[in-house]
């Protein structure tokens, strides 16, 4: 079925109507920019859930290829069940592993030390010889 062409008419009203909405925007351009912003406040969600949705597509269909032995009306339920237990398992061990990092940091331990080659020092200094091997830094 080849698609028809739309009528001259047709065009000509949607054109219009561009026309006076952008002709509308650019005479008021601070109540067109909060029109705008209403709209993305709006449809910011459904972005994320799209995006959400194509990103998490990919793993399903792999765990789903391999789960031949269930019935297709469990396959991506399962997968799903699977992938949030993956994603939970995972997300406790990276912040396992960051909790149990940030213990370790105390001031004044090793990783408080910086290494400055003497060149990059004499120039931060500001002299051409070097008096005093020390520098202490305070951060803010």
């Amino acid at each position: 079925m080849e698609k028809q062409p739309r009528p001259w008419y047709q065009v000509l009203a949607r054109t219009a109507v561009f026309c006076v909405l952008l002709n509308w925007a650019l005479q008021n351009p601070a109540l067109a920019g909060w029109w705008l912003a209403a709209v993305q406040r709006l449809a910011a969600p459904f972005a994320v859930g799209a995006a959400l949705a194509f990103v998490i597509n990919v793993p399903l269909c792999c765990i789903e290829a391999r789960m031949d032995g269930l019935p297709p009306r469990l396959r991506r339920p399962m997968a799903l069940t699977f992938l949030g237990l993956f994603l939970i398992i995972l997300l406790s061990a990276v912040v396992g592993v960051l909790a149990r990092s940030s213990e370790t940091m105390e001031e004044g331990r090793s990783d408080d030390r910086v290494y400055i080659p003497y060149e990059n020092a004499l120039q931060m200094s500001g002299s051409r010889s070097v008096s005093l091997y020390q520098i202490t830094a305070v951060s803010r």
